[in-house]
């Protein structure tokens, strides 16, 4: 479950006064452990619940990755008229993801770094890193992390 206070946050950023209207209050992340767990996972989720998923909120970023570098794969099914998000993804791609949340969602204390072109390649490659490992080969992560990450802690 989304807390009060993501809640509120995400109503205010999309213009929503109706939290019912959000599809993502409430939730689960499937973590893999490699990318064809991932591939598979996202068949038989698809197999399983195919009568159940919301056709508009089906997203595949791990077919089609974002151009971040996010790989996933996202749908809200509709359990007992109410919406339920479906997140799956590698453990490599969720720690990657929760490292960069901060980022996305433009928190005040990183505000800026958003849209920082050094920061968005260094996630675009830190990502393509994190995929090559869930695929079995080894490309290492970036190690030249920019100085506005560095000054503010934020590192992989």
């Amino acid at each position: 479950m989304k807390s009060t206070e993501s809640i509120a946050e995400k109503m205010n950023r999309k213009g929503v006064s109706d939290p019912s209207k959000l599809e993502d209050i409430s939730g689960t992340r499937i973590l893999t452990k490699d990318a064809n767990e991932t591939l598979q996972t996202i068949e038989r989720f698809k197999a399983a619940y195919r009568s159940s998923i919301n056709p508009k909120t089906e997203d595949n970023y791990y077919a089609n990755p974002k151009d971040t570098g996010y790989r996933a794969y996202h749908a809200t099914i509709i359990i007992n008229n109410e919406p339920h998000e479906v997140q799956i993804r590698t453990e490599n791609m969720n720690h990657w993801a929760e490292n960069q949340h901060e980022i996305y969602k433009n928190e005040p204390f990183v505000r800026g770094l958003r849209d920082d072109p050094e920061v968005r390649e260094y996630y675009k490659k830190a990502a393509e890193a994190f995929q090559s490992r869930d695929e079995g080969r080894y490309k290492s992560l970036p190690t030249r992390i920019p100085q506005s990450m560095r000054d503010l802690g934020i590192h992989l």
